[in-house]
């Protein structure tokens, strides 16, 4: 996802309006506003960020809890910082805050979920016998 953030910014930057939303209200305009370099910096930052984390929680040689709750945050980060990428440009409707909202749920919940089914499958090998 931050290749993709990092994508949007190089090839869409110079036709974005200077100034972007950071901020919707309850019907989805617009109501803050922001450089589209502040812009930038932070999605390209969070993005690579998420990214960071993501990979040395992978990398990590634990197990357990602590490390599906990290690659699920890095997972939600993620998410987020890519709907917010790619909404930033558009007028904003009453669709923004569930887009949002699911873009930052989906990524951890569909995340956990594989290292749960990940985990069924490796005890089933584990306590059953099969390869």
């Amino acid at each position: 996802m931050a290749a993709a953030v990092v994508a949007h910014y190089a090839v869409r930057g110079r036709s974005l309006p200077d100034r972007l939303p950071n901020h919707w209200d309850a019907a989805g305009r617009p109501d803050g506003w922001v450089s589209k370099g502040t812009a930038a910096a932070w999605d390209i930052g969070l993005s690579v960020a998420a990214a960071g984390l993501g990979a040395a929680s992978s990398a990590s040689r634990t197990n357990g809890a602590g490390r599906a709750g990290r690659l699920a945050i890095a997972a939600g980060i993620a998410g987020g910082v890519a709907k917010l990428t790619v909404i930033r440009p558009m007028k904003g409707g009453w669709w923004v805050g569930p887009v949002l909202l699911g873009g930052v749920i989906a990524p951890p919940a569909l995340t956990l979920l594989g290292l749960a089914l990940a985990g069924r499958d490796a005890e089933r090998r584990r306590d059953l016998g099969r390869a």
